[in-house]
C-alpha cells in the first residue's frame, strides 16, 4: 500500500500529513451548524475528520494484530494458554483503546 504515512491530523478543514500536506478536504458538511443563526461547532462534522485522520492508526493496528493471532493459530487449541493468550489480549486492546480514545476526543 502506497498513502501517505501518518500520523493524520484534522486542521478544523482537512487532514493533514505529519509534513502539514493536505491530504484531503472535509466537505461532507459545514463545520459549523446555524441552528438559532449563531455558529455552533458541528460535531458528527468533526467527529467523521477525526475518524478519517485516524486511517494510518487503525491500519497500523490491525497490521499489528494480525501476526498475534495468527501466532495464536499457529500453536492450534491444545498450545493456547493464559501465558499465550492474556499478553497478547493486553497489545490489542491498549492499541485499540489509545485509537478509540484518540477519536473521542474533543
Amino acid at each position: 500500500m502506497n498513502n501517505t504515512p501518518g500520523p493524520w491530523h484534522f486542521d478544523g478543514h482537512g487532514i493533514n500529513s505529519p509534513e502539514g500536506e493536505r491530504i484531503c478536504k472535509v466537505s461532507h458538511s459545514d463545520p459549523y451548524e446555524f441552528p438559532e443563526g449563531e455558529a455552533v461547532r458541528n460535531a458528527r462534522f468533526h467527529a467523521d475528520s477525526r475518524l478519517i485522520a485516524a486511517a494510518p492508526d487503525l491500519l497500523s493496528t490491525l497490521k499489528g494484530m494480525c501476526p498475534l493471532a495468527q501466532e495464536i493459530l499457529k500453536q492450534g487449541p491444545d498450545e493456547v494458554t493464559r501465558e499465550v493468550i492474556f499478553p497478547v489480549l493486553e497489545i490489542i486492546l491498549k492499541d485499540a483503546y489509545e485509537i478509540i480514545q484518540k477519536l473521542e476526543a474533543q
